[in-house]
């Protein structure tokens, strides 16, 4: 009998609203095990920090109570929930990872994102040179990152609030910007760290959908909170999808996936570490997926640079 996982993320727990983990009871049950992918619980901040871990503790004793296995995948908001910070699935064809990470800046859209990238580029340069391309060493250094970062807004109680942006039209349109690129960011970050998955499952941006870059299937499973489209990526009997969570009254529900979000998983045997042909990275056009966000013809606003390595 095969075992079913399900993978979600950004859930943000502790910023009120919705009793999540009770909402979610019902998608958990139908489930083996569940990946947690980052940003579960707002941990970074005192005043979200005890309803966090009550959230938290709600989530573990109703898996428990459903038999389910539950891995925690730590992100940007909650950094410190455990030591894991990526998971590889089905024989290393699927690599997990929130996807902060990709970007040295984390969240290019911050009022903190060149401090971000200042601490982030430190942490790298800590390492011996020959280290400083290797996975653990970039999650660590993202993972640095995240935690100073909230160790100097631990007083702001505003922080992060949606509403705020629209004080900040420039974030906006970083935000918008980051939707376009993030794609073929998180693609190349696989293509360097993960060079054997043939799926990559992130979430961070908050924005969900599918897109197929190179040999690669990028898959981002939104949030619970705004823009209110989470989804999960379902493996099971050989196979892997990308499906709504659908929220009816305050209890959630699994969809049904679509044909163009359903694919086989390749046999173990089949996979192998591939890279992308010539010297251009493949184009990020999405699978079955609304136009991007930004429109091409905008001129580019500054972000951080990526790390060098």
């Amino acid at each position: 009998m095969s075992r079913r996982t399900l993978v979600i993320s950004d859930l943000h727990l502790g910023r009120g609203g919705l009793d999540l983990p009770r909402a979610l009871e019902p998608v958990i049950a139908e489930t083996d095990e569940l990946v947690l992918n980052g940003d579960v619980a707002e941990l970074h901040l005192p005043h979200h920090r005890d309803a966090a871990a009550r959230g938290v503790e709600s989530l573990r004793r109703r898996a428990e109570r459903l038999g389910v296995g539950i891995t925690f995948l730590a992100g940007n908001h909650d950094p410190l929930i455990g030591p894991r910070r990526h998971l590889e699935l089905a024989g290393g064809a699927v690599f997990a990872t929130h996807g902060d990470a990709v970007h040295p800046s984390l969240a290019p859209w911050s009022p903190s994102a060149a401090s971000l990238q200042e601490t982030y580029l430190r942490r790298l340069e800590s390492f011996p040179p020959q280290e400083r391309t290797r996975l653990e060493s970039v999650l660590s250094a993202s993972r640095d990152a995240a935690s100073r970062e909230w160790e100097r807004t631990a007083l702001a109680r505003g922080s992060g609030r949606p509403w705020r942006l629209l004080a900040r039209p420039l974030a906006l349109l970083r935000i918008s910007l980051f939707w376009r690129e993030y794609p073929g960011l998180v693609a190349d970050f696989a293509l360097r760290h993960a060079p054997a998955s043939r799926f990559v499952l992130v979430g961070h941006s908050h924005r969900p959908g599918a897109w197929r870059i190179g040999g690669r299937v990028v898959l981002n499973t939104g949030a619970f909170r705004v823009p209110h489209q989470p989804h999960a990526v379902r493996l099971d009997d050989g196979s892997i999808a990308l499906v709504r969570l659908i929220r009816e009254g305050r209890r959630y529900r699994l969809g049904a996936a679509s044909p163009d979000r359903h694919w086989p998983l390749p046999a173990p045997e089949r996979i192998a570490a591939r890279t992308f042909d010539g010297g251009t990275r493949p184009s990020t056009a999405p699978i079955a997926e609304e136009a991007a966000a930004t429109d091409s013809r905008l001129a580019p606003v500054a972000m951080p640079l990526r790390a060098q390595t």
